[in-house]
């Protein structure tokens, strides 16, 4: 009974915060929103209902990929998929990356998103004109998709992300970001926790992550568990 109740109120939680990201988000995404009054009205408002999803960002599982680089303000590194499914750093990226992401590829790849905005994705709020990360990803056939990560959201909860030719502004959840940061990095990056996330955690520590729907709170029980 109290089990249930401590998942009950985690998923309770996480459907209200991902009501507040997307209040916050409409808040910055109409004329004048980006003001800091305006961001902590939003954020401090109450939540609405909200409707849980994954939005896929790039459809691809590690075996249809052939090649992955992460470029950060320059830097790049790159990999190839070999067809006894291991990763092989090209020529001037670091072999502790091959590692990094054989690791970390089921969490990488396909890339999904928590919520998917119609919004313009060019404003400065999104920081995705000059973003920290750009990642390529080719198929087998060579098809390659290119997604831009820029700056996180007002309330801690993700990252604002696009696809080169979709009009979308995606939001990944900060594990994500953090595997892409690590790639290009040649080192395990993880960031803080933000408080809601932490505050979650300390409430219901024994919420089983596969019976909860909401994607970004999963992520953060996902994370516990390791």
């Amino acid at each position: 009974m109290g089990r249930a109740w401590g998942r009950h109120r985690t998923l309770a939680k996480g459907l209200a915060l991902a009501a507040v990201v997307a209040v916050g988000v409409t808040g910055c995404s109409s004329e004048g929103g980006d003001r800091p009054e305006d961001r902590a009205t939003a954020e401090d408002a109450p939540a609405g209902p909200a409707t849980p999803g994954v939005f896929s960002v790039v459809d691809l599982a590690p075996a249809q990929v052939h090649r992955l680089s992460v470029e950060s303000k320059g830097a790049q590194v790159a990999l190839v998929r070999t067809a006894a499914a291991t990763w092989l750093a090209e020529p001037g990226t670091p072999e502790v990356v091959s590692g990094l992401l054989a690791e970390r590829e089921s969490e990488v790849l396909p890339l999904q998103a928590y919520r998917r905005l119609e919004t313009d994705s060019d404003r400065p709020d999104f920081g995705l004109v000059d973003p920290e990360l750009v990642v390529r990803v080719q198929d087998a056939a060579g098809v390659e998709q290119t997604v831009s990560v820029g700056v996180a959201t007002f309330s801690g909860a993700g990252y604002y992300a696009r696809r080169q030719g979709d009009p979308h502004v995606y939001l990944l959840v900060r594990r994500s970001v953090d595997d892409l940061r690590s790639l290009a990095a040649g080192e395990r990056v993880n960031s803080p926790r933000t408080q809601l996330e932490t505050e979650i955690l300390s409430e219901s520590p024994d919420a089983d992550p596969e019976e909860v729907t909401n994607p970004w709170l999963a992520q953060v029980l996902e994370e516990e568990s390791r």
